[in-house]
């Protein structure tokens, strides 16, 4: 998960950084893509991220909240990317199924959801169920209190939950399932 703690090595902080950094590129790389749709902002997000991180490792790797703080750095590099190119704005899209061919109706009307909520709402539903991520560390992670968080997640489901196009789908693959 994202939101596991790094054990601090003993060996000093070369090595400290090394291991962060060979546990946490993989996930920020899998979390921002999920946010963003677009691997190679994702892949340039996480770099940056860890870069930065390493330039001030002296102080980051003192503070429990480091994995943290990398991932929102690399969230707002990529939401900047994002920013500077309108097209990539229209490639926010969830992550492929596994099956293409039996989910393309339940990703079209995913795609059309996630983009109705808040980009908080997105950031909050991602990180709770697909990052694992505790409403504490979401609320650390985006700046906000743990009660803001719990909201956003709250509110996020209920928009999807609400979505007609999800509805109707839930209720063809309910019928599938009683044959």
């Amino acid at each position: 998960m994202v939101c596991e703690r790094v054990p601090k090595a003993t060996a000093g902080a070369e090595v400290d950084f090394a291991s962060f950094f060979a546990m946490s590129l993989p996930r920020v790389i899998s979390i921002v893509n999920r946010l963003c749709g677009d691997t190679a902002t994702a892949e340039d997000a996480a770099v940056e991220a860890l870069a930065r991180a390493y330039l001030i490792w002296d102080r980051l790797s003192l503070v429990n909240y480091r994995d943290a703080w990398v991932l929102r750095v690399a969230l707002n590099f990529a939401y900047d990317q994002l920013r500077r190119d309108r097209r990539a704005r229209r490639t926010w899209r969830v992550a492929p199924a596994q099956d293409p061919t039996e989910s393309v109706v339940l990703h079209m009307a995913l795609i059309k959801a996630l983009r109705s909520l808040s980009r908080r709402q997105r950031e909050v539903l991602v990180l709770h169920h697909l990052a694992g991520c505790s409403y504490e560390e979401i609320a650390s992670l985006l700046g906000c209190s743990v009660g803001t968080a719990k909201v956003h997640g709250h509110r996020g489901i209920a928009r999807l939950r609400s979505d007609a196009a999800l509805h109707v789908f839930r209720e063809s693959e309910d019928e599938h399932d009683v044959s």
